[in-house]
């Protein structure tokens, strides 16, 4: 009896021995990616999210990346319908007057336990560029990007002085959603340089108290009653003043 016992252990040792020469380090880095980056693209992935808070935002707003030589530009853009979207026209330049008309798009999910989670990344398709108004629209057609897009909706109101905002975005190619709030200062007439310090001139902009960075371009600025009321384009860093784009000049450029 103890001869078999002592036999049974050895093959069992045997096995154990080919098994960790077999399941090598460069194995086990090759399926790391799958942990550090998953691909959790389908509905069932996200039964167990909260989508309350900044979250509540998740399948709205997502982060428009722009390959500019070796390096990626990133933005923030939002869906204005199942299949458009928005973000402001001077982030998608890549050479001065050429504009990167097949930017990428990518959703960031924030589990229970804090862990962002990146999709994968979709083709967005430009359409329309508005470059007096600073505004940009693409077409997104991927079937699990159809079925989980939440569209905003454009308020026709105007916001008037004081009125409360929040701005959501991906400032500093962030990995979370980042939410700031302010008031309306007023309306103005701005002009600031794009990155090829080109003028961009922006007649009756909406002026607020945001301590936007960069990367919030293509921001959307939301009122109390959870519409879009404006998109941001440009801000000083310095004094936390934000520009943004009317939703009555977005309902212009789409009605065109």
């Amino acid at each position: 009896m103890s001869k078999k016992i002592l036999y049974s252990t050895l093959v069992l040792c045997l096995v154990l021995v080919f098994y960790c020469q077999t399941t090598s380090p460069n194995t086990l880095v090759s399926s790391s990616v799958v942990i550090e980056f998953p691909q959790k693209d389908s509905l069932e992935s996200f039964k167990d999210l909260d989508f309350t808070g900044n979250n509540q935002y998740q399948n709205s707003i997502v982060k428009v990346i722009v390959p500019m030589g070796n390096d990626l530009l990133c933005e923030t853009g939002f869906f204005i319908s199942n299949y458009n979207i928005i973000t402001t026209a001077h982030g998608l330049q890549i050479k001065d007057g050429t504009y990167d008309c097949n930017p990428m798009i990518q959703f960031y999910y924030q589990e229970t336990d804090g862990t962002t989670i990146p999709s994968k990344m979709y083709k967005c398709q430009i359409h329309t560029i508005n470059l007096e108004k600073d505004i940009a629209i693409g077409t997104v057609n991927d079937n699990w990007v159809l079925s989980v897009a939440k569209p905003l909706v454009l308020s026709e109101k105007t916001p008037t002085r004081n009125d409360c905002i929040d701005c959501y975005g991906y400032p500093n190619n962030n990995i979370d959603l980042i939410k700031i709030s302010g008031n309306l200062i007023n309306h103005d007439n701005i002009s600031v340089r794009d990155n090829f310090n080109n003028n961009l001139f922006v007649t009756d902009s909406l002026k607020c108290n945001l301590p936007i960075d960069h990367g919030n371009s293509g921001s959307p600025l939301i009122n109390n009653e959870g519409s879009v009321v404006g998109i941001v384009f440009a801000g000083n860093l310095k004094n936390h003043t934000a520009y943004a784009i009317k939703t009555s000049d977005i309902l212009f450029v789409l009605k065109r």
